[in-house]
């Protein structure tokens, strides 16, 4: 036994009190040799560092923990990783030298040296290389200093967002700072491609994270006959988490500044807007373009103060039941649109944004009549509610062409729309509906008022299993309420009232036949592995339709004339048609689900092709023709109508409308559009328009969808022969070409022809597109400087 006070057991109690007082000297030193990891607690109650390495040594006196080879500093997500490491416990800095890589969240700092203070986040790196992940955005210098959590500031550094050591391109700055997720400042920059320097700049802000950013864009090079020389510089401007602006400045040497104002919104999901404003004062002689471009058309032209303001707005008010519609389409004479069609600033960019974010067109470029609309609207289980306030805008009034205190353009301030849907009358077998409306009708010079006009109808439903029979009888009742009768020689008072019966009888059947082949698994059926799939049956529906309309005669010459309610003609007319349907049926073969060894074929449908014939005769065809100077010969039938609208892929669809006059003896009029996508990385569309130049008398029915009375017929029509030919071809991932042409082919020559080459690097693109009209020439250019240059194009904005 030994003695209490033997030497061996003293030296161990000396060695247990050794060991306390360092553990409160240093942090916590994890046992064992091969662990060789420290816990660096700062004392402010955030999680700690640790730091581990092959190889640890610790100087008391000097406090200081020294740690070489694998060292690796980690707290949470963060780390430091470097050869060498000295670790200050009492003011909690560290120095790393040697192959240091380190990771603040996505970004990744390198370095040969550098020091931090792990308490502030502060610090220094030489030679340095700052990379944010989220944006590719590369930050190199001789010297970068860490000032704050997330900034940083450096002197004679490098940015670019190519990687590499040689990028593309990048900016070389003085000075600087950079924000993590943030932005990147720099005085003094010049932009080099290749390392040789092409621009300066005495200060740059870039955006550093795919984050909407404000922000200078990438400007958009032009140059052209009529134009000149031009460079459009957009700046992006977030207003919020759902709002933005850019503002364009667009410089044309023959025109002078179009200045330009872009505005973005997104409240919720349920609603978005965007509105768009381009002003100048253009400078361009008006006697010049006069004579060609306009054909002597007698217009003025002053080309000062000239704008477009465009927009669209889809929303709720008070409760989502309620929703709201906004278009705005104002311009300042009847040239701008086809002047200033392409580019950022042109009508084709706005229309492609309308079309893609809210389902709806614009009026095309050469209307001169603009419409904007705002419209409220809510839907019942058996009725629907639409109040709009619609404001029209005659450009032949604008520039004192006309003068604007005869100007007869109708103003809709307001309309309202109160529809009660199909629905069973009481217990009978009758159904009824209405559609009622009253507007109040302003305009400059000419009749103004209200008008109320009911139209409710009764319908008798009969089928059975050869078809449907449908007559349906109806009211319409119109009362109007004036405050001017001006222009309307043959108005007699301010109250007045009309009484109009209308007849309709419906008469349709559906027959079908299933022509099945379906296929068997296994080799040499066609389908016998997952995914394969081919036709396993047609479906061929045919649907014949009569339908005979009556109006009675009506004197409504002492009525006010303000839209086709207001002169509905008698009509007696039989309109006959008949509709062809090839429905197809394809299996799929999916792979076997979980607890069902054999595989599963799964189908799906779709209407390939539809085929329909339709013309219409009019009874009354020779009252019309004596009521009717014009109209000089007797045709009571219309055109036939064929349309076919043929899917049988995805990749090829064809729509395809034709007249056909049985006068005539020929084909009066053409629409066809065939859209063709042979591979994902190329499609191309073709188009023809075509009417024949005819003298006589026409008749196309159907051609107005709004107005009940599609009865129209036009003395002779002008000859259209238009061609458009175009598509896009991705040549390689980089490479994207794209063409549109459009040509008369009375005249053989060519309208339009716009070629767009676009090239994509890893880090940037150039897009350039040339553009051809039958009195312009115009080049557009565009740099992109990826991601920096695509910031704030897309409607959609984060909430």
């Amino acid at each position: 036994m030994l003695h209490p006070c033997a030497p061996f057991p003293c030296r161990l109690r000396s060695l247990v009190l050794f060991s306390i007082i360092l553990a409160c000297c240093l942090p916590a030193m994890e046992a064992g040799a091969q662990s060789r990891s420290l816990r660096i607690d700062s004392g402010s109650g955030s999680e700690p560092w640790i730091l581990r390495a092959e190889t640890m040594e610790t100087f008391q006196k000097r406090k200081v923990v020294e740690a070489e080879d694998n060292v690796l500093l980690t707290r949470g997500n963060d780390s430091l990783q470097a050869d060498f490491a000295r670790y200050f416990w009492d003011t909690d800095w560290v120095y790393l030298n040697g192959n240091i890589r380190i990771r603040f969240g996505p970004d990744t700092l390198q370095a040969e040296t550098a020091e931090f203070d792990l308490k502030n986040e502060v610090g220094w790196l030489t030679n340095g290389q700052i990379f944010m992940e989220e944006s590719n955005l590369y930050v190199r210098g001789d010297r970068m200093r860490k000032t704050g959590p997330e900034t940083y500031s450096f002197d004679q550094a490098q940015v670019t967002t190519c990687d590499g050591s040689k990028p593309a391109w990048s900016v070389q700055t003085s000075k600087g700072s950079v924000t993590l997720d943030g932005y990147a400042r720099m005085a003094h920059p010049r932009f080099q491609v290749k390392g040789f320097p092409v621009l300066y700049a005495p200060y740059l802000i870039l955006p550093a994270k795919k984050e909407r950013q404000s922000g200078f864009l990438m400007p958009e090079i032009t140059t052209g006959d009529r134009d000149g020389y031009g460079i459009n510089l957009p700046y992006y401007q977030v207003l919020g988490p759902d709002r933005d602006a850019t503002v364009y400045a667009n410089m044309m040497s023959n025109r002078g500044l179009m200045l330009g104002l872009e505005y973005r919104t997104t409240p919720n999901l349920m609603s978005k807007g965007y509105f768009r404003a381009d002003w100048l004062s253009d400078s361009l002689d008006d006697d010049d373009e006069k004579l060609d471009q306009f054909q002597n058309d007698r217009w003025n032209r002053p080309n000062t103060d000239r704008f477009w303001i465009r927009g669209k707005y889809n929303g709720r008010l008070f409760t989502p039941d309620w929703k709201t519609k906004l278009d705005v389409d104002l311009v300042s004479d009847q040239d701008y649109l086809r002047e200033f069609d392409s580019g950022m600033s042109g009508f084709e960019t706005s229309r492609e944004i309308f079309l893609s974010e809210f389902g709806r067109d614009i009026q095309d470029e050469d209307v001169l009549e603009r419409t904007s609309i705002f419209q409220l609207s809510r839907n019942w289980a058996q009725m629907g509610l639409t109040t709009q306030v619609e404001y029209t805008q005659d450009l032949k009034y604008m520039n004192d062409n006309l003068s604007s205190s005869l100007n007869p353009t109708l103003q809709r301030l307001p309309e309202v729309n109160l529809d009660f849907y199909q629905s069973r009358l009481l217990s009978t077998p009758l159904e009824w509906e209405a559609q009622n409306q009253m507007t109040y009708f302003w305009r400059e010079y000419g009749t103004t008022g209200v008008r109320t006009d009911l139209h409710p109808q009764i319908s008798l439903p009969m089928r059975n299993a050869y078809g449907t029979i449908i007559p349906r009888i109806g009211w319409r009742q119109t009362l109007y309420t004036l405050d001017r009768v001006e222009n309307d020689p043959d108005v007699d008072g301010t109250t007045l009232t009309r009484g109009l019966f209308d007849a309709r009888v419906t008469a349709f059947t559906s027959l079908q036949r299933v022509f099945d082949f379906t296929p068997r698994q296994g080799p040499g059926h066609g389908l016998e592995t997952s995914g394969d799939s081919q036709w396993t049956g047609i479906k061929h529906t045919i649907q014949p339709e009569l339908e005979w309309n009556f109006i009675p005669n009506n004197i409504q010459e002492d009525l006010p004339d303000f839209d086709y309610l207001d002169r509905i003609d008698p009509t007696n007319r039989l309109t006959y048609s008949i509709k062809s349907i090839l429905t197809r049926r394809k299996a799929t073969l999916k792979p076997a689900s979980s607890g069902n060894a054999t595989s599963q074929i799964q189908n799906s449908y779709r209407d390939f092709c539809t085929f329909e014939l339709e013309q219409s005769y009019e009874f009354r065809e020779p009252t019309l023709r004596e009521k009717d100077e014009a109209i000089t010969l007797r045709r009571p039938f219309s055109d036939i109508r064929a349309e076919l609208q043929l899917h049988p892929a995805s990749w090829l669809s064809l729509y395809s409308k034709s007249w056909f006059s049985p006068y005539e003896s020929s084909f009066t009029e053409h629409e066809h559009t065939l859209e063709v996508r042979p591979g994902k990385n190329s499609s191309l569309f073709f188009g023809l328009d075509y009417q024949k130049d005819i003298d006589n008398d026409i008749w196309h029915n159907g051609l107005d969808e709004e107005d009940d009375d599609d009865y129209t017929i036009d003395s002779g029509q002008d000859a259209i022969n238009v061609l458009r030919v175009g598509g896009t071809h991705r040549i390689s991932p980089s490479w994207q070409v794209g063409v549109d042409i459009k040509q008369d082919l009375e005249e053989s020559e060519i309208i339009h022809q716009r070629l767009n080459v676009t090239y994509r690097h890893q880090c940037w693109g150039i897009n350039v597109e040339f553009e051809r009209t039958e009195y312009d020439k115009k080049v557009m250019f565009m740099l992109n400087l990826l991601p920096i240059g695509q910031f704030g194009q897309d409607i959609s904005l984060e909430q």
